[in-house]
């Protein structure tokens, strides 16, 4: 049989094969091959053409080859097209030429189309006709009639036609011995069973039986011609039939309905019933059915049912036991042998009575409660059926499906059972029911020893905390189950036991959320069992926002005291007291694991500074640690202090304002003895935060401790110095607004003597105790010895004019301090001058910060210890308001050897004409300065020459700011002050910015405009509305007569006369690349516009000109006129609201004519009378009379102007 080939099968084997293929590929391929199958296709009788999958050319093609005559069977199959389909079929075959077909099968077709072909095949040998159509028409149905009557039809499938009597009648004479149809009513059933005497078997799908009892009334009135005619019986309404099958199948019909159909067939042999009900009623009964067969069906020997009836109440005992119960009886298992299974479909809530085997399949996966009459005791049965109930075809599978399936602890018993039993479940889903403690226990007990379920879902049903724990300890040794789902259960464990399973399978680490989940102290015992009792490697774990107590923390420190692979542990917003975080820190103290523990927002004071404790000991990544702010306290100091004896890694740590008091630093003295690694230590107390604080205290009871500000005394300061003396890594002491006082300050300065500081900071110490000049003399002392501190901040304290003197005394030598801040003390101009004067040989001290001293000298002093000994310092801003003619000297004196500073601001102070002298002075012979800004100060026009002076001669200066925000006109810049600017500016070519902000305008715009047109390529200069006069005016075009790059002007609203417009023609006349003049709201008149036409003669650039209310009449027109008759660049010119009358626009009528280049003349709002406007608009279009809307210079609100 290996050897086999398939030329040797016999030709009906090859014929069975084709059965299985399309006419075209039989045709097409097939048929190719060889000789011998051509041979073997050509005597194939069965072709199943489908229309829905073959094209209209292979259809041609394939009615070449096919040979009609050896047709027995006829398969058409149509689609959406079928009418035309059919047709082809018909044009490309003679369907009389199928004279051997014996089946006829058409489906999915439509009525037209088939009517045809039905009209025309041959009939004499058709033994079978199937037609499976949506509709079948009155017409259709006739001529399938017709075929019933005249040929010798057996069976006949109409599967989707529903017959009703009152369109059509049922023929007579007929040879039909099967029938299938789609539906009928009780009067048609009656026809078709009495008009068909062959008929042997009836099957009816899909159709709603209806009308009983009016049909039965209407027979019994029935006169004898009727009954006659149409052979109907009236004995007792028994039809005389041959009938011995019936089907009815998918069917609602009532009881009573169903049994009126079957008393008239009391022949029935066979009788199968597919029904659906909504309750269970008496067909559900056995008694019902036993004594129905008894009266009305004595011959009948096959019964097949499935009864289906939805959403019942259901009890696995009680519901089997009432419906199994009288199918039990010796009529059914022993007369008939009639089986019979009830299941209860556990997905879909349906009860189903069946007798076995069952008669409807679905290849469906069912998993339901079973009793039988055989088998009377309930069970579940799990599998996956072609028969949906038949046991002897159940098939293994690996899922079982019961979301949402009702099943509460009762139901699942039945399932645990089958559980045990059956060994090839990897997934049960369970979700969304009603299964509690019980039912989850009998779930842990069945899969406690189970070796192949893997995934069970047991997530919304009612498992509580008993439930939860239960599973947990049944299965938590069940290597195979690696996935429980128990969320949204009212079990807070189920949670953590969903969690266990989630992460036992998994080999690295493990990260864990459980914030916000309503943890308590029992909750977190049975969470520190399921966590760490499994062999998960989890590092990181957040409790934040539960509940968790001292005894929850208890239990979570005794698991980890061994642990070794955590390292992060968020307890935060819980309930967790001193106690608790006592108990955790002592536990913890050998785990060198937990780099960070979050306790912040418990009831307890040592939250953070347990927290930061464990961060420090640690010894991670952290080197920075900022802890201001948090109230942290003497003892909550103590957790911080013992971490930082051994730590490695931290370098700052900032403890302002927590309450620390002398105790807490005598515990980090003693830290600070043995640590050698902080740089950084910051005890500051911020005045600023606490008055926040007092203020948020008044509004809220809830608001932060208002006592929160360190109070480190003399006692605590000397714990400090003590340490310092050891300690040889600290740079950085901050100590600003505790309570050192002198006494204090002795310790610290003593200590600076052997220590490494860099930087001390003792600002703002508290009231009484802030330091004085005997403190200053301490410190003054030591800075005399110490080589290493860089700063000293000692502002805000009480420092006088005799402390000044012992630091600068001290400083004289010394050279290692960089920065020295004495703002906010006592010092008068005394002490200010002698530490100026004492620091002049002193080339290390940067910075000298002095503001805020009672003496004036104090900003101009540390601007002059700043410039003469910071070589790096570039630019320097003192903005104070006090530095005046006599405190300038100091500023002045170090600008003379200064060779680095670009940019000097002074603005904002109360330099007068002397002290702008005095600096000007200096300024002589600076090389470096390119930015001076002395706005806002008191000088005046002289103060305006010494700056003018040092302009001229300065081959450096780039930008001069002179604004003014005082509206005294001494102490602005007049024209008078302008024009020693203007001067200077004749011989300074390197300025490229003037500010006169202001300052009166006029003069001052024009400078400013004057020197932005020199230096810089702008192509605009907008002066409109500066009150420019002659002078200025002047000054403007002389400098702007070779300028390269101007293109527009604007000097509308000046008050700009005659003489004025003598010099722009000037301007017009020698500037090669002015495009736009704007001179609106000017004093032009006649005389001037003479001018400005002269130039035009010559002009060859400008474009547009504006001379809006210049007060022009007929005579500037015609001035006007003559230019416009020589110019050929001006192509807009706009002379709207002045004086003129019809004679000047004569004048300039004339010269348009000539002048082709002109594009625009406006001459709107001039007393130009109407009928000279609508001569002049008809002959060129150049003209504009159009009505304007403009704002005017300096008024706020818009005016209209109309032309005439």
């Amino acid at each position: 049989m290996s050897n086999l080939l398939l030329m040797d099968l016999p030709v009906e084997m090859l014929h069975r094969i084709f059965d299985e293929l399309d006419v075209y590929t039989i045709i097409s391929s097939v048929r190719g091959v060889c000789r011998q199958l051509r041979d073997t296709v050509n005597s194939y009788n069965r072709f199943k053409l489908k229309f829905s999958s073959i094209e209209e050319s292979r259809l041609k093609f394939v009615s070449r080859h096919i040979q009609p005559s050896n047709v027995i069977s006829l398969d058409l199959v149509g689609g959406h097209n079928d009418e035309g389909c059919i047709r082809v079929f018909l044009q490309n075959f003679n369907i009389n030429q199928f004279n051997r077909l014996r089946s006829l099968t058409i489906e999915q077709a439509h009525n037209i189309g088939f009517a045809d072909l039905l009209s025309n095949v041959s009939t004499d040998l058709m033994f079978s006709l199937t037609i499976n159509a949506p509709i079948l028409r009155p017409e259709t149905f006739s001529i399938i009639l017709q075929l019933i009557i005249g040929t010798n039809l057996r069976k006949l499938n109409l599967n989707s036609f529903t017959y009703k009597p009152t369109i059509v009648s049922w023929p007579i004479q007929n040879t039909l011995e099967q029938l299938t149809i789609g539906g009928c009513s009780y009067d048609g059933y009656r026809l078709i069973v009495a008009n068909s005497h062959g008929l042997r078997k009836l099957i009816i799908k899909n159709g709603l039986m209806s009308g009983v009892s009016e049909a039965v009334s209407s027979y019994a009135s029935v006169g004898l011609d009727s009954a006659k005619r149409q052979r109907i019986s009236n004995d007792s309404q028994v039809l005389d039939s041959q009938l011995s099958s019936l089907t009815i199948e998918s069917c609602r019909i009532l009881t009573q309905h169903l049994e009126c159909y079957l008393s008239l067939t009391r022949s029935l042999v066979h009788m199968k019933l597919v029904l659906s009900r909504s309750t269970l009623d008496s067909l559900f009964e056995g008694s019902f059915w036993e004594q129905l067969i008894r009266n009305n069906l004595p011959v009948l020997i096959k019964f097949e049912f499935c009864l289906t009836c939805e959403n019942i109440e259901f009890n696995a005992e009680s519901t089997f036991d009432s419906i199994v119960s009288p199918f039990q009886s010796p009529f059914w298992l022993q007369d008939k042998k009639w089986f019979v299974a009830c299941d209860y479909i556990l997905r879909t809530s349906e009860l189903v009575l069946y007798t076995t085997p069952i008669c409807v399949k679905t290849g469906r996966e069912w998993t339901t409660l079973r009793a039988s009459s055989l088998s009377p005791k309930c069970y579940c049965h799990l599998g996956w059926c072609e028969n949906q109930f038949d046991p002897i075809e159940s098939k293994t599978f690996s899922k079982m499906n019961l979301v949402s399936s009702k099943i509460s602890d009762n139901i699942l018993q039945y399932i645990t059972l089958a559980l045990l039993d059956q060994k090839t479940i990897k997934t049960l889903k369970l979700s969304h029911n009603q299964i509690g403690d019980m039912g989850a226990k009998q779930l842990a007990d069945a899969l406690q020893n189970h070796q192949v379920l893997t995934d069970l879902d047991l997530s919304y049903n009612n498992i509580g905390n008993d439930g939860a724990k239960y599973l947990y300890y049944k299965l938590k040794d069940n290597k195979t189950l690696t996935r429980l789902d128990l969320k949204n259960n009212p079990g807070k464990y189920c949670q953590f036991v969903s969690l266990n399973f989630r992460i036992r399978s998994y080999e690295g680490l493990v990260e864990i959320r459980l914030n916000s989940k309503c943890i308590d102290d029992d909750g977190m015992i049975f969470l520190s069992e399921v966590l760490f009792n499994s062999p998960i490697k989890l590092f990181s774990l957040d409790l934040s926002h539960n509940e968790i107590g001292d005894s929850g923390v208890q239990r979570l420190a005794d698991t980890l005291r061994n642990n070794q692979i955590l390292c992060t542990l968020d307890l935060s917003n819980n309930k967790i007291t001193n106690f608790g975080f006592q108990y955790i820190y002592d536990i913890l103290k050998e785990n060198q694991s937990l780099k960070e523990l979050e306790l912040k927002n418990n009831p307890s004071n040592y939250c953070v500074a347990m927290s930061a404790a464990i961060k420090i000991r640690a010894n991670g990544k952290t080197s920075k640690m900022n802890l201001s702010g948090e109230n942290i306290g003497d003892e909550g100091i103590k957790y911080i202090s013992e971490a930082l004896h051994n730590n490695q890694r931290l370098i700052e740590l900032d403890i302002s304002n927590n309450a620390i008091g002398d105790i807490g630093v005598k515990y980090l003295s003693d830290a600070l003895k043995h640590n050698q690694t902080l740089t950084k230590l910051i005890l500051r107390v911020d005045r600023e935060k606490k008055e926040w604080y007092d203020c948020f205290s008044y509004q809220s009871k809830s608001s932060p401790s208002t006592n929160c500000e360190n109070r480190i005394s003399e006692e605590g300061t000397k714990y400090l110095a003590d340490a310092l003396e050891t300690n040889k890594t600290l740079r950085n002491l901050d100590l600003s607004g505790n309570r050192t006082g002198d006494a204090g300050v002795k310790y610290l300065a003593n200590s600076l003597q052997k220590n490494q500081l860099k930087e001390l900071i003792l600002a703002n110490q508290y009231k009484n105790y802030q330091i004085g000049d005997l403190g200053a003399q301490y410190l003054a002392d030591a800075l005399k010895q110490n080589t290493c501190l860089t700063k000293l901040d000692l502002s805000s304290n009480q420092i006088g004019d005799t402390g000044a003197q012992y630091l600068a005394d001290a400083l004289r030598n010394n050279q290692t301090l960089i920065t020295l801040n004495l703002e906010s003390n006592l010092i008068q101009n005394t002490g200010l001058e002698y530490l100026h004067n004492a620091l002049k040989d002193n080339q290390t001290l940067k910075e000298l910060k002095l503001a805020k001293n009672p003496g004036s000298f104090g900003m101009a002093v540390s601007a002059a210890i700043q410039i003469r000994n910071n070589q790096a310092i570039t630019t320097i801003s003192v903005q104070c308001g006090s530095i005046d003619d006599e405190s300038i000297k100091f500023v002045s004196e170090a600008l003379l050897h200064n060779q680095t500073l670009i940019e000097l601001n002074l603005s904002s102070n109360k330099l007068g004409d002397i002290a702008m002298r005095n600096l000007c002075n200096v300024l002589q012979n600076n090389t470096t300065l390119t930015s001076i800004d002395v706005s806002g100060n008191q000088f005046g026009d002289n103060g305006v020459k010494y700056l003018a002076d040092v302009l001229k001669n300065s081959k450096t200066l780039i930008k001069l700011i002179v604004n003014s925000y005082d509206f005294n006109d001494n102490r602005r810049v007049s024209d008078i002050g302008a024009r020693y600017l203007a001067e200077a500016l004749k011989t300074n070519k390197t300025l490229q910015e003037l500010e006169l902000n202001m300052n009166p305008r006029g003069y001052c715009a024009v400078l400013q405009e004057v020197v932005k047109a020199r230096n810089k390529n702008i192509t605009t200069i907008d002066l409109g509305g500066y009150e420019i006069k002659s002078e200025e005016l002047q000054y403007l075009v002389s400098e702007l007569q070779h300028n390269q790059t101007l293109t527009a002007l604007n000097l509308r609203g000046n008050s700009l006369g005659q003489n004025e417009a003598r010099y722009l023609s000037d301007l017009l006349r020698n500037n090669k690349t002015l495009k736009e003049l704007d001179l609106t709201y000017n004093e032009i008149r006649d005389t001037g516009i003479q001018y400005l036409a002269n130039a035009l003669y010559s002009n060859t650039t400008l474009t547009t000109l504006t001379l809006d209310e210049t007060k022009i009449g007929h005579v500037g027109a015609k001035h006007l006129a003559n230019a416009l008759r020589n110019n050929r660049t001006l192509l807009t010119l706009d002379i709207k609201s002045n004086h003129i009358h019809d004679i000047g626009v004569q004048h300039l009528a004339s010269a348009l004519r000539t002048n082709r280049t002109l594009e625009v003349l406006k001459v709107g709002n001039n007393s130009i009378s109407n009928k000279l406007r609508s001569q002049l608009t008809s002959e060129d279009q150049r003209w504009c009379f159009t009505i304007e809307r403009r704002r005017p210079f300096d008024e706020d609100e818009w005016l209209y102007y109309e032309s005439d």
